[in-house]
């Protein structure tokens, strides 16, 4: 889902009380090249607002995963608690 559909996705899960979000997950477009690193920190950003604001509508923790193999090597504060490791397993 894209950011200007949260409020109503929110909408649509609260009239579901037999759905239970239990994670939330988003990509990084190119966590490893460093001219990118600005798009990446506002990823970032908006992931940690988005997941925030859910978490204050849905009144439950989430858990939070953003980072890829990439993104865990190069931006390590973004791991929230879970890591996708993919390539790194090889």
């Amino acid at each position: 889902f894209m950011e200007h559909e949260v409020v109503e996705m929110i909408h649509i899960i609260q009239e579901m009380p037999q759905l239970h979000v239990k994670s939330v997950l988003s990509h990084l477009a190119a966590p490893g090249n460093q001219r990118q690193d600005t798009y990446t920190h506002a990823q970032a950003r908006l992931f940690k607002q988005l997941t925030t604001y859910m978490e204050s509508q849905l009144g439950t923790p989430l858990l939070k995963h953003l980072l890829n193999t990439a993104g865990g090597l190069y931006h390590p504060a973004y791991e929230f608690d879970m890591v996708r490791l993919g390539i790194g397993l090889y």
